[in-house]
């Protein structure tokens, strides 16, 4: 008996060695345990570290951070963006006089920007429609080209004259013509009424027979802010009709190889008595498809409104009642949203873009510029904060303009006012290369804070990515001229910067970054670092590291986020970032974790 007891004592010691064996091989931690015993763990209770990635080498990854005056090539490079062309005067004419309301657009048979524009240069408050075009991406402009009335009320016989507010323009790819409509108050009717007229041009703007003008509709009531379209040799005109209500939106159509007039204009959206639908824009795909957006108080008629939407599908009946219903695309949260633009990709993805004030509290608010997208025509919709004007005080953002360079390059620009009171406004650009769902940075691209507080910036672009602004300014003369700038200028910027964070989702242990790039003489290109600990900690100062790879030395942290700088002495060049990559390591315990009792005996 004596014997069997010894070596159970025996064989209990040896356990007991062998847990302490255990715990000294592999450091373990120790817990207390009721009764004064100590828990340890088992020694399978910690894996060894895992090895994990953070790497960035495509577009899609590299859009995802945050880009300021740097680009994306589609290769999944990036690098210094170009600069855009110096801004200058489009209108040639006295600058006493008052030019307002441009509208630009891209004419490819001839490799020419245009602008159209209303000028008071024949008398104060009675504008006729004048044109101008660029061979040379922006840098000069044509002289200004009459497209429609020369008559001047204070030259004999002093005729009265109709008056010309908010034209647009667009290309007739069929047979390259150029169609411009505009808003026409006759002598005598008051600034409530007016019709929509139409010119074009065979020639690419140069000139504009007065036999080919006309009427779009000389229905009662004010018809007014028309916008238009085209498609498959098919011209589509959208304006506010105000003839029986505070204000509709309709549109008509005209193919000039089958029809001798325009269509009766149909109602897009009608909404409850004594509401009012304005701004229109629209847009067509490729099928034929149309897609136009206004500002709709029908909710609230107190409101300036909220974005709405409607579709109209190729191949139905052209009638009222052939548009979808109207559906709102603007947040209900919102004070209100204005719409602005309509655009569509060469993939047939409808964008949207709008201008909207952000309640912050009972008497403070702040204002974003919002893109939508939808990938199946319209019937669903994801929309993105390009940016927030955050404490604006008397400031603003207004009148965002899209264009659309690749399936998922799209670039917006808009009116930014730091005080509504004086005109020191700033056209701002910003780019998306992931469909809208990331923006760069907004960039200023007027040299003179002298925008006009009132205006609308108009983008166009081309297929090849290029791409035109043009807005009224004040810094010449007492009336607003229209100026304009061009993408790309002849020079990249001087520096810019690309950032991107690491986010394992808990702290870890962060080894090494790897870049890879191309340097050119002339330009540099520097990687930093920083660390977030935690959330009370916070980040570290930023690291530079000259040579790939690098070590890091943090301690154990929840995020990493990683910069690179570019710059470029003269312009000419640009570094490349091909890729980045960060490695890092995790230590990971068991989902369970098996305990063995050590029980010391007391003295």
């Amino acid at each position: 008996m004596k014997l069997n007891r010894y070596m159970a004592l025996l064989v209990l010691f040896v356990g007991m060695l062998s847990v302490g064996l255990i715990l000294a091989l592999h450091q373990v931690r120790a817990a207390p345990a009721p009764g004064g015993a100590t828990l340890l763990p088992s020694a399978e209770a910690a894996i060894p570290a895992q090895a994990h990635f953070w790497t960035v080498d495509n577009q899609a990854e590299f859009a995802q951070g945050v880009l300021d005056r740097v680009a994306l090539e589609p290769a999944g490079t990036a690098r210094l963006d170009q600069l855009w062309m110096p801004d200058g005067r489009v209108s040639d004419a006295n600058v006493t006089d008052s030019r307002f309301s441009p509208r630009a657009v891209w004419y490819e048979a001839d490799s020419r920007w245009l602008v159209v524009w209303a000028d008071e240069r024949q008398a104060d408050h009675s504008p006729d429609i004048f044109l101008a075009s660029s061979a040379d991406n922006g840098l000069t402009w044509s002289a200004d080209i009459l497209v429609h009335d020369n008559c001047d009320p204070n030259e004999s016989p002093f005729p009265e004259c109709p008056d010309h507010y908010n034209p647009d323009l667009a290309v007739r790819a069929a047979d390259d013509t150029l169609w411009v409509v505009w808003h026409q108050v006759e002598p005598g009717t008051g600034a409530d009424e007016g019709n929509i007229y139409y010119a074009w041009s065979q020639d690419g703007g140069d000139t504009w027979p007065e036999d080919q003008v006309g009427v779009v509709t000389d229905g009662p009531g004010r018809q007014h802010w028309p916008r238009l379209a085209t498609v498959d040799g098919t011209l589509y005109a959208i304006w506010e009709d105000e003839a029986g209500d505070a204000g509709d939106i309709v549109i008509a159509r005209f193919n000039p190889d089958t029809d001798s007039t325009w269509s009766s204009p149909i109602p897009v959206s009608e909404g409850p008595a004594g509401t009012e639908q304005y701004g229109p824009a629209l847009a067509a795909d490729a099928d034929g498809n149309l897609y136009a957006i206004w500002t709709d108080n029908r909710a609230n008629t107190e409101s300036y409104g909220h974005v709405f939407f409607s579709r109209w599908l190729a191949g139905s009946t052209w009638a009222a009642g052939s548009w979808s219903p109207a559906v709102q695309l603007s947040d209900e949260a919102m004070d209100w949203a204005i719409a602005s633009d309509v655009a569509v990709a060469p993939d047939g993805s409808i964008y949207v873009a709008w201008a909207e004030r952000v309640p912050t509290g009972p008497a403070t608010y702040d204002f974003q510029v919002v893109v939508a997208r939808s990938g199946d025509q319209g019937v669903t919709w994801n929309s993105t904060v390009v940016h927030r004007l955050v404490n604006p005080g008397l400031g603003f953002y207004q009148g965002p303009s899209l264009g659309v360079a690749a399936p998922d390059r799209i670039l917006v620009a808009w009116l930014h006012s730091p005080d509504s009171q004086v005109a020191t406004s700033d056209v701002l650009v910003a780019t998306s290369y992931d469909q809208g769902q990331h923006w760069s940075l907004p960039r200023r691209i007027n040299s003179q804070s002298t925008v006009d507080v009132d205006s609308l910036p108009s983008l166009a672009v081309n297929e090849a990515g290029r791409a035109v602004v043009a807005w009224q300014d004040f810094r010449t003369g007492s009336g607003p001229q229209i100026y304009a700038t061009a993408y790309p200028g002849n020079r990249y910027a001087p520096q810019g910067s690309y950032m991107g964070m690491a986010t394992p989702g808990t702290a870890v242990v962060w080894q090494t970054l790897s870049w890879t790039a191309t340097v050119p003489a002339g330009t540099a290109l520097r990687l930093a670092t920083r660390a977030q600990i935690n959330d009370v900690a916070g980040w570290t100062p930023w690291e530079f590291h000259s040579s790939s790879p690098a070590a890091l030395t943090y301690p154990p942290a929840e995020a990493l986020q990683v910069r690179a700088f570019f710059s470029s002495t003269l312009g000419l060049d640009t570094p490349v970032l091909d890729s980045i990559q960060v490695s890092y390591e995790t230590m990971e315990a068991t989902s369970t974790e098996i305990f063995l009792p050590l029980v010391t005996r007391g003295p």
